[in-house]
Protein backbone atom coordinates (compact mmCIF):
# COMPACT_ATOMS: atom_id res chain seq x y z
CA UNK A 1 0.00 0.00 0.00
CA UNK A 2 2.43 2.50 0.68
CA UNK A 3 4.14 2.30 -2.65
CA UNK A 4 1.29 2.62 -4.19
CA UNK A 5 0.62 6.00 -2.15
CA UNK A 6 4.49 6.52 -2.73
CA UNK A 7 3.84 6.39 -6.87
CA UNK A 8 0.64 8.82 -6.45
CA UNK A 9 1.99 11.42 -4.86
CA UNK A 10 5.52 11.28 -7.52
CA UNK A 11 2.63 11.45 -9.63
CA UNK A 12 0.72 14.57 -8.39
CA UNK A 13 3.83 16.18 -7.70
CA UNK A 14 5.52 15.87 -11.01
CA UNK A 15 8.80 13.95 -9.45
CA UNK A 16 8.98 11.42 -12.45
CA UNK A 17 11.62 8.69 -12.38
CA UNK A 18 15.28 9.98 -14.59
CA UNK A 19 18.31 8.27 -15.64
CA UNK A 20 21.91 9.32 -15.05
CA UNK A 21 25.36 8.56 -15.53
CA UNK A 22 28.39 9.34 -13.54
CA UNK A 23 31.66 8.65 -15.04
CA UNK A 24 35.11 8.03 -13.16
CA UNK A 25 38.76 7.69 -13.72
CA UNK A 26 40.51 5.19 -11.46
CA UNK A 27 43.71 6.74 -9.57
CA UNK A 28 44.17 5.31 -5.83
CA UNK A 29 41.05 5.53 -4.33
CA UNK A 30 38.50 2.66 -5.07
CA UNK A 31 36.24 4.73 -3.44
CA UNK A 32 33.80 7.17 -5.88
CA UNK A 33 30.87 9.78 -4.52
CA UNK A 34 28.16 9.89 -6.76
CA UNK A 35 26.87 13.68 -7.14
CA UNK A 36 23.19 13.12 -7.68
CA UNK A 37 21.34 12.56 -4.43
CA UNK A 38 18.64 9.87 -4.27
CA UNK A 39 19.87 7.23 -6.84
CA UNK A 40 19.49 3.77 -7.69
CA UNK A 41 21.87 1.97 -8.91
CA UNK A 42 21.16 0.06 -12.22
CA UNK A 43 24.61 -1.12 -13.16
CA UNK A 44 28.44 0.13 -12.52
CA UNK A 45 31.11 -0.70 -15.78
CA UNK A 46 34.51 -1.08 -15.32
CA UNK A 47 35.94 -0.31 -18.90
CA UNK A 48 32.71 -1.51 -19.86
CA UNK A 49 32.28 -4.88 -18.47
CA UNK A 50 29.48 -5.20 -16.31
CA UNK A 51 30.56 -5.63 -12.78
CA UNK A 52 28.64 -8.12 -10.75
CA UNK A 53 26.99 -6.85 -6.78
CA UNK A 54 29.50 -8.80 -5.09
CA UNK A 55 32.26 -6.61 -6.65
CA UNK A 56 31.08 -3.30 -5.30
CA UNK A 57 29.13 -1.67 -2.51
CA UNK A 58 26.90 1.31 -2.52
CA UNK A 59 26.22 3.69 1.10
CA UNK A 60 23.14 5.55 0.44
CA UNK A 61 24.08 7.86 3.29
CA UNK A 62 27.18 8.53 2.03
CA UNK A 63 26.82 8.52 -1.63
CA UNK A 64 29.80 6.79 -2.03
CA UNK A 65 30.73 3.68 -3.96
CA UNK A 66 33.14 1.23 -3.02
CA UNK A 67 34.40 -1.04 -5.76
CA UNK A 68 35.64 -4.29 -3.84
CA UNK A 69 39.33 -6.25 -5.33
CA UNK A 70 38.57 -9.47 -3.56
CA UNK A 71 40.31 -12.55 -4.17
CA UNK A 72 41.47 -11.28 -7.75
CA UNK A 73 37.99 -11.35 -8.82
CA UNK A 74 38.87 -7.07 -9.39
CA UNK A 75 41.53 -5.68 -10.45
CA UNK A 76 41.76 -1.97 -11.03
CA UNK A 77 44.48 -0.54 -13.04
CA UNK A 78 45.68 3.64 -13.31
CA UNK A 79 43.41 5.01 -15.63
CA UNK A 80 40.42 2.29 -15.65
CA UNK A 81 36.88 4.16 -16.74
CA UNK A 82 34.15 3.17 -14.41
CA UNK A 83 30.92 3.98 -15.61
CA UNK A 84 27.79 3.95 -12.83
CA UNK A 85 24.36 3.86 -14.26
CA UNK A 86 21.76 4.91 -11.93
CA UNK A 87 17.88 6.45 -11.69
CA UNK A 88 16.64 9.05 -9.83
CA UNK A 89 14.18 11.04 -8.38
CA UNK A 90 14.35 14.61 -6.44
CA UNK A 91 12.52 13.21 -3.38
CA UNK A 92 13.62 10.34 -1.47
CA UNK A 93 11.22 7.63 -0.11
CA UNK A 94 12.22 8.31 3.42
CA UNK A 95 10.89 12.41 2.47
CA UNK A 96 8.04 11.14 0.86
CA UNK A 97 7.08 8.91 3.64
CA UNK A 98 7.84 12.07 6.44
CA UNK A 99 4.65 14.14 4.13
CA UNK A 100 2.61 11.00 4.23
CA UNK A 101 3.41 11.14 8.57
CA UNK A 102 1.95 14.44 8.08
CA UNK A 103 -0.40 14.23 5.77
CA UNK A 104 -2.42 11.68 8.32
CA UNK A 105 -1.64 14.01 11.16
CA UNK A 106 -3.17 16.76 9.05
CA UNK A 107 -6.31 14.69 7.93
CA UNK A 108 -7.02 13.86 11.40
CA UNK A 109 -7.00 17.47 12.96
CA UNK A 110 -9.26 18.54 10.00
CA UNK A 111 -11.85 15.31 9.74
CA UNK A 112 -14.05 13.14 12.06
CA UNK A 113 -13.10 10.47 13.86
CA UNK A 114 -13.94 8.35 10.86
CA UNK A 115 -10.17 9.12 9.10
CA UNK A 116 -7.86 8.69 11.90
CA UNK A 117 -4.79 6.92 10.35
CA UNK A 118 -1.83 5.40 11.60
CA UNK A 119 1.87 4.78 9.93
CA UNK A 120 3.17 1.85 10.01
CA UNK A 121 6.84 2.09 8.00
CA UNK A 122 7.74 -0.96 8.99
CA UNK A 123 5.77 -3.30 7.64
CA UNK A 124 4.38 -1.54 4.74
CA UNK A 125 0.83 -0.39 5.74
CA UNK A 126 -1.38 2.23 6.80
CA UNK A 127 -3.78 0.95 9.95
CA UNK A 128 -6.95 0.72 9.47
CA UNK A 129 -6.91 0.32 5.94
CA UNK A 130 -7.70 3.60 3.47
CA UNK A 131 -10.53 2.79 1.09
CA UNK A 132 -8.94 4.29 -2.75
CA UNK A 133 -10.39 7.44 -2.64
CA UNK A 134 -9.37 7.81 1.23
CA UNK A 135 -5.75 6.61 -0.26
CA UNK A 136 -6.16 9.73 -2.94
CA UNK A 137 -7.10 12.46 -0.38
CA UNK A 138 -4.47 11.23 1.72
CA UNK A 139 -1.73 11.93 -1.58
CA UNK A 140 -3.38 14.90 -2.10
CA UNK A 141 -2.31 16.08 1.42
CA UNK A 142 0.71 15.04 1.21
CA UNK A 143 1.38 16.80 -2.40
CA UNK A 144 0.26 20.27 -0.97
CA UNK A 145 2.42 19.99 1.55
CA UNK A 146 5.54 18.86 -0.61
CA UNK A 147 4.33 21.93 -3.20
CA UNK A 148 1.88 24.08 -1.49
CA UNK A 149 2.24 27.19 -4.94
CA UNK A 150 0.67 24.73 -7.28
CA UNK A 151 -3.06 25.83 -7.77
CA UNK A 152 -4.19 21.93 -9.23
CA UNK A 153 -3.76 18.54 -7.71
CA UNK A 154 -5.48 15.68 -9.41
CA UNK A 155 -5.91 11.76 -8.98
CA UNK A 156 -8.06 9.24 -10.70
CA UNK A 157 -10.95 9.42 -8.24
CA UNK A 158 -10.34 13.48 -6.87
CA UNK A 159 -9.17 16.83 -8.92
CA UNK A 160 -8.87 20.19 -6.84
CA UNK A 161 -8.34 23.27 -8.36
CA UNK A 162 -7.46 26.62 -6.41
CA UNK A 163 -8.10 29.93 -7.64
CA UNK A 164 -6.17 32.76 -5.97
CA UNK A 165 -3.94 32.77 -3.14
CA UNK A 166 -4.73 30.19 -0.25
CA UNK A 167 -1.98 29.52 2.12
CA UNK A 168 -0.99 25.54 2.33
CA UNK A 169 -2.70 25.10 5.54
CA UNK A 170 -6.26 26.64 4.05
CA UNK A 171 -5.82 24.16 1.11
CA UNK A 172 -5.75 21.62 3.07
CA UNK A 173 -8.10 21.97 5.58
CA UNK A 174 -11.24 23.00 3.14
CA UNK A 175 -10.12 19.95 1.21
CA UNK A 176 -10.21 17.51 3.73
CA UNK A 177 -13.50 19.09 5.49
CA UNK A 178 -15.35 18.88 1.89
CA UNK A 179 -13.72 14.75 1.06
CA UNK A 180 -15.53 13.74 4.59
CA UNK A 181 -19.10 15.26 3.19
CA UNK A 182 -18.49 13.55 -0.18
CA UNK A 183 -21.21 15.50 -1.95
CA UNK A 184 -19.60 15.83 -5.92
CA UNK A 185 -18.85 18.92 -6.94
CA UNK A 186 -18.15 22.17 -5.04
CA UNK A 187 -17.85 25.93 -5.43
CA UNK A 188 -17.48 27.99 -2.60
CA UNK A 189 -16.94 31.74 -2.73
CA UNK A 190 -15.09 33.25 -0.10
CA UNK A 191 -11.80 35.31 -0.75
CA UNK A 192 -10.82 32.38 -2.86
CA UNK A 193 -12.52 30.54 -4.72
CA UNK A 194 -12.01 26.34 -5.11
CA UNK A 195 -13.44 23.25 -7.12
CA UNK A 196 -13.26 19.95 -5.34
CA UNK A 197 -14.64 16.85 -8.04
CA UNK A 198 -14.92 13.19 -5.88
Amino acid sequence: MIDNLIKKIRALIGDFEKKGIEVFSYNISPIFTIAQSNITITQILLNGAILGSAQHSYDITTNKITLIEESGSLELTSGDIIEVDYTYNKYSTTEILEYILSALVYISVHSDNSMDWELDVENNYISPTPENREEDLICLVASILIKPDYSQYKTSTVAVTYAGKLSRDAKIERLVCKFTRSLGVFDIVEHDTYNIYL
